[in-house]
């Protein structure tokens, strides 16, 4: 049992606490920025390597398409999974098994903090946006990379942020 507890403390999932004992850590807007820069790095990195390697995104489709199945009203829960499958294939067509071990765990912790923040993107619209990435991937070049950046900052980083405030009661035009 401790040994599993320190493994999710060691993947970020978990924390110890002084006088508290292990928690689930709350989340920031830090915290959200720490996960979403090393979050970057990952599948930016990653990205490259799979264009280099001339990969087709076929395995990306195949999760856009499993993500455009979903209804509106489908549970949080599976629009976050689905969400996840079309990122974590982008890792996974880089062709390094590494990267697509550190970008689960990675994955691990974000679908931890969607669980507590919730976007206010219904699934069509997550479908829509990442249906629009898969074809800047099959393009290529610097307009596969700028497609990447943006879902990760505009659709990640910063939703994530907006949904951050609301949960806190913030109103959202307020930094």
């Amino acid at each position: 049992m401790r040994a599993g507890l320190q493994a999710l403390v060691a993947e970020g999932l978990l924390e110890h606490q002084r006088n508290k004992g292990i928690v689930v850590p709350a989340v920031t807007a830090e915290r959200i920025d720490d996960m979403c820069s090393y979050r970057s790095v990952l599948e930016l990195g990653a990205l490259r390597l799979a264009l280099a390697r001339g990969s087709d995104f076929e395995q990306v489709a195949a999760a856009v398409d499993r993500l455009s199945a979903l209804d509106d009203d489908a549970p949080w829960r599976l629009v976050a999974q689905a969400h996840s499958e079309v990122h974590t294939e982008i890792v996974a067509a880089a062709g390094n098994g590494r990267l697509l071990a550190a970008h689960r765990a990675c994955q691990n912790e974000l679908n931890c903090m969607l669980a507590t923040i919730r976007s206010d993107f219904p699934a069509s619209r997550v479908a829509l946006m990442h249906r629009h990435l898969l074809d800047r991937l099959r393009v290529g070049g610097e307009a596969a990379m700028r497609a990447l950046e943006d879902d990760l900052e505009l659709g990640g980083r910063a939703a994530m942020h907006l949904a951050l405030r609301r949960r806190s009661g913030i109103p959202a035009h307020i930094r």
